[in-house]
């Protein structure tokens, strides 16, 4: 018989978030800081025990548990703390341990335990071997999209797995891959991401036509194949050499590096290759930036590549808040996003160099001839950032998951008190078959 579904008398519970990135102290890539802010924002209504793999995802075997593989755990409570490199940050917050895989299952198959989350889990296969420890009936999130690779093997341990197994993901475009992907598990679009405790940059006409000055270009994110950084090159030897351009990264494809570095050289623009910045750093770049360019592509240097390359483009939300314009290709993720963003008019094809560098000068120009109709584009952006908040991709979680919560400062929780359950889940949008 399957455990209770309420926590010991006298508790109230707690969530596991599991992390298959390594945590960080500098501006990470997208999975890192999604999960980094997931985990916070479940923080505001139940205890969250999150665990961060200490070694990255490619460091490792992927289709066994490696040996010694360890964990950093960290207790979170409380409320987010924005920045652009979100990471979870708490009113309370324990200090970190570092623990075994067999310590991770303990706290996974506690009675207290309610609900187990497992952030992007397409990165390797360390998930499947998780849960293949699960012995009670925890409810399950996947976050990230499934992986056609690894379909086989999920759905095997899905068939036998004795919980119930929700996929969530950021954007439709991500779903449909997921259903593709999967048929037994449901899937569920919780749009979330950005960290909607940051404080938005206000946008003034007068900063934008400044800004449109600098001929300054930022990219953030992984030095990748299919982040398109390539195309972003060869668009910028088609600028004026007035042009200049911040590459600011941590993850990166060695060789892909030393073949950005080759295309660096024959760009007229000054090119910075910029690793590791604290997050104080990124800041900095982006107050001088004209604009942000978000370049993913299916045209990668090395071949095509199939399937979605982003999930939802949280780079995309962050550009917006910090106050910068945003260019972004159109793989479906990237131009569903700036659709609701109401930013259409800033895409371009993907892989298209000359549309892009075409794009660049287009909106420099209107920065600077109608710098009030730019700005008014970016505030109405602003305004749809809340559509993609984590606090509300939490509440989605939780219901997904059927976990009866409310958040720590709501007066209703203390009248509660250690009353919370875990329901019935409600209908998920749609069931893949």
């Amino acid at each position: 018989m399957p455990r209770a579904c309420q926590p010991p008398p006298g508790e109230e519970g707690y969530a596991v978030v599991v992390s298959l990135y390594p945590p960080f102290d500098r501006y990470g890539g997208g999975g890192e800081r999604f999960t980094a802010g997931a985990a916070a924002a479940l923080g505001e209504h139940l205890p969250v025990r999150l665990f961060c793999v200490l070694s990255a995802p490619h460091e490792y075997p992927r289709d066994t548990m490696p040996a010694g593989l360890a964990w950093q755990e960290r207790e979170l409570r409380g409320h987010m703390v924005g920045s652009i490199g979100a990471r979870p940050a708490a009113s309370s917050e324990h200090s970190a341990r570092v623990v075994g895989t067999r310590d991770l299952a303990v706290a996974f198959n506690d009675p207290s335990c309610r609900l187990l989350v497992v952030s992007q889990p397409y990165a390797n296969d360390v998930a499947l071997h998780l849960l293949a420890s699960l012995v009670n009936d925890v409810p399950v999130l996947f976050c990230g999209h499934g992986d056609d690779r690894r379909k086989a093997c999920y759905d095997a341990v899905v068939s036998w797995l004795p919980a119930r197994v929700v996929c969530l993901d950021q954007s439709e475009t991500a779903a449909a891959e997921t259903r593709r992907a999967f048929y037994r598990p449901s899937v569920r679009v919780v749009p979330g991401g950005f960290d909607d405790s940051t404080e938005l940059a206000a946008v003034d006409a007068g900063v934008l036509e400044s800004r449109a000055a600098h001929r300054r270009i930022v990219y953030l994110g992984r030095l990748l194949p299919h982040k398109g950084v390539d195309h972003l090159l060869r668009a910028a030897r088609r600028l004026p050499a007035s042009w200049s351009v911040d590459l600011c990264y941590r993850e990166v494809d060695p060789a892909y590096e030393n073949h950005l570095r080759s295309l660096a050289g024959k760009v007229a623009a000054e090119v910075s290759f910029r690793r590791d910045l604290p997050d104080v750093a990124v800041q900095r770049i982006l107050k001088g930036a004209t604009l942000a360019v978000c370049p993913s592509t299916h045209l990668t240097h090395s071949g095509y590549l199939p399937g979605q390359v982003e999930l939802l483009g949280l780079v995309i939300l962050e550009m917006v808040a910090a106050g910068v314009p945003v260019l972004a290709s159109d793989v479906p993720a990237y131009a569903e996003t700036m659709e609701r963003l109401a930013l259409a008019e800033w895409v371009f094809a993907d892989g298209d160099d000359q549309a892009l560098a075409a794009l660049v000068e287009d909106v420099t120009g209107e920065m600077s001839a109608r710098p009030a109709a730019v700005a008014k584009r970016l505030q109405h952006a602003q305004g749809q950032l809340s559509c993609f908040g984590l606090r509300q991709w939490a509440l989605g979680a939780l219901a997904a998951a059927g976990v009866d919560c409310v958040a720590k400062d709501d007066p209703a929780h203390e009248a509660r008190g250690n009353g919370a359950r875990r329901g019935s889940a409600p209908a998920v949008a749609e069931a893949t078959r």
